[in-house]
């Protein structure tokens, strides 16, 4: 698959790119790149602080990332997020790295914002040398069959590449989605039981990512996501806490 045209964050020499506005931004290429047809209208994404609210219809993409990264969010923000989202029937939701939410989390409370849960992104930086994968990753993988196996169209539709391991009945059981922007792979989806099959799923995934320029890879979890350990084993540590919050749909 060929790489699609992102807003690259590349990391100036001697300098560090924030994991959230490479993601922001990475999510908003993929957006802006939708064409407009009636399945689509509602598509899109707006730049707020430093990151972007994003949407892809359909999808269950529908998220401000990075925001607040540039400077304190402010009401006028807030305003901005909660256009975008209503003009699409949808609540305003935000995802914000700690840092942020220390800073801004009581003018959130008081618009409304509610912890909806908690994540880790960790990150491999550099990726440096792989090891061999335990098992071999499938040969001529369809995009298709990967999407039969794994759901996780929109992940599937915005890698660069896709890799899966196949069980001993022949199933597909572990995969990974992985996209690169600018020096970084990111891990867009990563499934499958901890053990051999998802460890050999994320190395062949990091390869592929190396393969085209990455120099660091990241990946995000949920606190309590069993392939935590998978991640750690494979030399990824966290980077990033992040905070998901949510105004509540009025009862």
């Amino acid at each position: 698959m060929e790489p699609t045209k992102v807003l690259s964050h590349e990391r100036p020499s001697g300098q560090e790119i924030r994991p959230d506005r490479v993601e922001a931004a990475f999510w908003a290429g993929i957006a802006r790149n939708v064409a407009t047809t009636a399945e689509t209208k509602d598509t899109g994404a707006v730049p707020v602080a430093g990151g972007y609210a994003v949407v892809v219809q359909g999808s269950g993409l529908a998220i401000a990332l990075g925001i607040g990264t540039r400077r304190p969010l402010r009401a006028d923000d807030l305003q901005t997020i909660a256009a975008f989202f209503a003009e699409r029937g949808l609540e305003p939701r935000i995802e914000l790295a700690a840092d942020v939410y220390e800073r801004d989390g009581a003018m959130l409370a008081e618009a409304g914002y509610r912890l909806e849960g908690r994540l880790g992104v960790y990150a491999r930086d550099p990726v440096g040398t792989l090891p061999a994968p335990d098992l071999p990753p499938v040969a001529g993988l369809k995009r298709a069959a990967w999407i039969g196996a794994f759901g996780a169209p929109l992940e599937a539709n915005a890698a660069h590449a896709l890799t899966a391991i196949r069980g001993d009945d022949g199933e597909l059981v572990a995969g990974a989605a992985v996209a690169v922007n600018g020096d970084t792979a990111l891990i867009l989806f990563l499934a499958g039981a901890p053990g051999p099959a998802a460890n050999s799923a994320l190395v062949t995934g990091l390869a592929a990512g190396q393969s085209r320029g990455a120099t660091r890879a990241l990946l995000k979890l949920a606190d309590e996501d069993p392939l935590i350990d998978t991640a750690r084993a494979n030399g990824f540590a966290v980077a990033e806490q992040r905070y998901r919050l949510a105004i509540p749909a009025a009862v």
